[in-house]
């Protein structure tokens, strides 16, 4: 409630502000308006008057009228401490941010100790991820009131959003003593033993908590914690036993989907520890999430393929009720005539349905039928009319069940089933699982190993060498220049924005890249702050990083000694503007562990030079594949220290930088990597050779596709 300050008043105008005071007391909230109303009618400008109406006001549910009013007596307010408070809670409750941080800190000038303003400064801070000042603000308001619990644990819930957990078990366990026995001290306590990864402690609290408490620990988790929107499982699914495991798992995902690494270690021990040790549900307890995540981790290519071989059972085998058989050949087609084959993709979201669109505007027609399902709901309509020249149907799935799912992409009689989604949230393996087409293969299968539903790898001679196929990939199908098959349907935008609109330096090298923060990695970025070291005049453009990743990716650059401002992020722009502005990179780089197809292809298609650095499996070669298809299998490294080396290398080599640029210029009219009808030649020729394997009766078996007789990259159908 918005506080008034004094004034000076007339007895008229104070019998009204008291009968204001008596309705709001009564809960007659409308009268009460009136009554300040009228007071404030009584003595324009009269500070108490203004902030009792600003108050009910907002109390109506009308708070841009309480905020203009005390605009209109803003410079009084800003005297006092209350009165900055009262005005910045209003700016706040309407959005104005920068008003109320401003109001705010005047308050703070005013009177060092307002609790008020210290508590909403560290609030806001927290939002903003400044997480200096917020912890500043919420420990000297303890210091100001130590015997207030609430100021106690909203330090350990900041502390907590910091990820500074041993700090926030230190409040805790002083909070503890004070207030023995405290049952949201103790849920606080459970939680963060949780997410630093201290599953025993965390476990043995919780069994000590009654049915009253657990129920407690429940909806705080739900209601203060909220679920990731990086991951694809809540924190504790309803009816879920509790799992320290999975909540650590929820969090360690969380950070570093926002490029926080400093619990990396932690979860590598305990993806070992249920590798080793763990149980089947312990594997579903991590989620799908682990397969994609695990990949920057510290894990060998053992692990590697045995963690995505049980995660993907578990998931499919999560079932509380089975789901039917396949039977190949059960469903008869309905024109007997259409010798076509019927090939399913599974996407994301009907977001991906223009480059889709894109790639099978390019197939033969004549020979091939598709059908798209999408999984997640959609936020945006599609254009149905763009689709109806092409051969595709299209089913939305988000809200069919499983069986419902795959009872209905049986009705298609699929011959092949091409499943992209593995890497996103909306992923439903127990469609796979359950085998609804004869052949079932991913787009691409970064994880090391196949998943057993999986009948083939769809690769290349780069990414697979000849005699170097690893037993955990089945089946192997080697196209013969690059298996990147994906590409984006925009086009850059007409007008390029200038270099200081985008945080660039006027002059200076410009190495970029446009990972998002989920797929960068500590490792690769090590290797960038080596090569920053190096380079005193290069900056490393990052426009693809969000606030959160921001703050922490300048805080690991400051640890490696690497100034802040070497770091730049761009603001938000339309994916047009963002291509456009890429001509300012000098040098594309690409992340080591989970390499960065798209954006490899992107930066080529607007002649700018990308690097990469080749790993042991798909997700670490598949740029090298792009590269080399295009011709540049110079700019494909073997080792991270050939990596830094030709980087810097070519930041002091200006000419030959420049003619790269020229190269790839000539080839983007010949060049494989930027003929997508000679890409899907290649994958056509796999499909019908599956097929045909599958109408045989025979076993799916790697095979090779073979070059065109023109000597060019796609494949004969």
């Amino acid at each position: 409630m918005l506080q008034s300050s004094q004034s000076t008043e007339t007895p008229g105008f104070m019998a009204l502000m008291q009968r204001g005071s008596r309705l709001h007391h009564e809960g007659d909230l409308p009268q009460a308006l009136i009554a300040f109303e009228e007071a404030l009618q009584a003595l324009p400008g009269n500070l108490d008057a203004c902030s009792a109406t600003a108050t009910m006001l907002s109390l109506l549910g009308r708070p841009a009228a309480a905020y203009r009013l005390l605009l209109e007596v803003e410079t009084g307010l800003m005297a006092t401490a209350d009165g900055a408070a009262n005005l910045a809670i209003a700016a706040e409750s309407c959005g104005d941010m920068p008003k109320a941080y401003s109001a705010y800190e005047q308050a703070l000038q005013i009177d060092p100790g307002n609790l008020r303003a210290l508590t909403n400064v560290g609030l806001i801070s927290a939002s903003l991820s400044q997480w200096d000042m917020a912890i500043a603000c919420a420990r000297k308001c303890v210091a100001m009131q130590p015997a207030d619990l609430n100021h106690r644990q909203t330090l350990s819930d900041v502390l907590t959003s910091a990820r500074r957990y041993p700090e926030a078990l230190s409040v805790l366990q002083e909070a503890g003593k004070a207030f023995p026995g405290y049952l949201d001290i103790t849920i606080r306590h459970i939680t963060v033993l949780a997410f630093s990864g201290d599953l025993e402690g965390a476990t043995t609290l919780e069994t000590g908590l009654d049915g009253a408490g657990k129920a407690h620990l429940r909806e705080f988790l739900a209601q203060s914690l909220q679920r990731s929107a990086t991951s694809s499982f809540e924190l504790l699914p309803p009816g879920s036993p509790f799992s320290a495991l999975q909540l650590f798992a929820v969090q360690a995902y969380a950070a570093m989907a926002e490029c926080d690494w400093r619990n990396n270690s932690r979860l590598s021990e305990l993806t070992r520890d249920v590798l080793i040790h763990g149980r089947p549900q312990d594997f579903s307890t991590l989620g799908k999430d682990c397969q994609l995540y695990a990949l920057t981790l510290d894990l060998n290519d053992a692990e590697l393929v045995q963690l995505n071989s049980a995660s993907f059972a578990a998931a499919v085998n999560n079932r509380d009720t089975p789901l039917p058989a396949f039977v190949p050949g059960a469903r008869k087609r309905t024109s007997p005539k259409d010798e076509r084959l019927r090939v399913g993709f599974a996407i994301h979201q009907l977001q991906q349905l223009p480059a889709l669109r894109q790639q099978l505007s390019c197939c033969d027609r004549s020979s091939f039928l598709f059908h798209v399902y999408s999984f997640a709901t959609p936020s945006e309509p599609y254009d149905e009319d763009a689709l109806r020249p092409l051969p595709i149907t299209l089913v939305e799935m988000a809200h069919m069940t499983d069986a419902e799912a795959v009872g209905r992409i049986r009705l298609d009689a699929l011959d092949i089933y091409v499943d992209t989604t593995p890497e996103a949230r909306w992923y439903r393996p127990q469609l796979t699982g359950a085998r609804v087409a004869n052949v079932q293969l991913g787009q691409h299968n970064w994880f090391s190993g196949l998943p057993a539903c999986w009948d083939y790898t769809m690769s290349d001679t780069f990414v697979h060498p000849e005699n170097t196929e690893p037993p955990s990939h089945g089946a192997v199908v080697r196209l013969p220049a690059t298996c990147w098959l994906e590409t984006h349907a925009e086009q850059p935008a007409a007008a390029v924005p200038a270099r200081e609109s985008l945080g660039l330096p006027p002059y200076g090298f410009v190495l970029c890249s446009q990972a998002m923060p989920v797929s960068l990695d500590s490792f690769s970025f090590l290797q960038w702050m080596d090569i920053l070291r190096v380079l005193p005049e290069a900056v490393l453009w990052l426009p693809a990083c969000n606030a959160k990743a921001a703050v922490h990716l300048v805080r690991e650059a400051e640890t490696y000694g690497v100034q802040a401002q070497r770091l730049v992020f761009s603001p938000p722009m339309p994916a047009a503007d963002m291509l456009a502005s890429l001509v300012h990179a000098d040098l594309v780089l690409d992340t080591l562990r989970v390499n960065q197809p798209q954006e490899i292809e992107d930066a080529l298609r607007l002649g700018i030079p990308a690097i990469t650095c080749t790993g042991t499996g798909m997700a670490s070669r598949i740029g090298g594949s792009i590269l080399r298809a295009a011709g540049l299998a110079e700019l494909v490294t073997d080792s991270p220290a050939e990596y830094v080396k030709k980087i810097v290398e070519l930041a002091h080599k200006p000419e030959a930088l420049q003619g790269l640029k020229r190269r790839i210029t000539a080839a983007r009219t010949s060049s494989h990597p930027f003929d997508l009808a000679s890409r899907l030649k290649g994958w056509q020729s796999a499909w019908t050779i599956m097929a045909q394997r599958s109408r045989m009766g025979r076993a799916p078996a790697s095979f090779d596709v073979p070059s065109p007789p023109d000597g060019s990259h796609g494949a004969s159908g």
